[in-house]
């Protein structure tokens, strides 16, 4: 997360905040900043085309494929907006906000084998923090709309400028 700091500081912060409020508390892993993660184990672990629109829309999910499959020929990653397929050889790591792009697996071969370990953090998580640790109050679809809006101008904020990147 060193080529995205402010991003990398909103996650290590809310949850370790919130940890901070609740009894017996505790972070999903030390050594990340996201506050859920999962272990796809399914012999041939490979999902269809989705968004995660549950997660924070200004923030990155991070998965790691493992197994015995051959990169070169299937379990490629698929990014639709950004029109790009990546072969992601088994151990690799992977970060993009998963909220907003579209994304899947292309199969791997009956005979090998892949799982995958995702991490990633709810926007609700955000939301209550963000909103004092109190209930995020439910309000009409136009001012649904118009909220997302300004938080989306927010949250991009926190996304590197492209003269930033080289500072890291």
């Amino acid at each position: 997360m060193a080529f995205f700091p402010k991003i990398f500081e909103y996650y290590e912060k809310t949850p370790e905040s919130t940890c901070n409020l609740i009894p017996d508390c505790s972070r999903c892993h030390p050594n990340l900043p996201f506050a859920k993660v999962t272990l796809n184990v399914g012999r041939q672990s490979v999902c269809h085309a989705h968004c995660d629109g549950c997660n924070l829309p200004g923030g990155h999910c991070m998965v790691s494929p493992n197994g015995n499959y051959n990169h070169a020929t299937g379990g490629h990653l698929i990014l639709h907006e950004l029109r790009m397929v990546i072969a992601l050889p088994p151990g690799s790591i992977i970060f993009f906000p998963s909220a907003l792009i579209t994304h899947e697996n292309i199969p791997i071969y009956p005979h090998e084998s892949r799982r995958c370990f995702t991490a990633f953090s709810s926007g609700r998580l955000f939301q209550w923090a963000d909103n004092g640790f109190a209930p995020v109050p439910t309000v009409s679809k136009e001012v649904r709309k118009k909220l997302g809006g300004s938080e989306w101008c927010h949250q991009k904020l926190k996304f590197p400028h492209y003269s930033e990147l080289f500072k890291y």
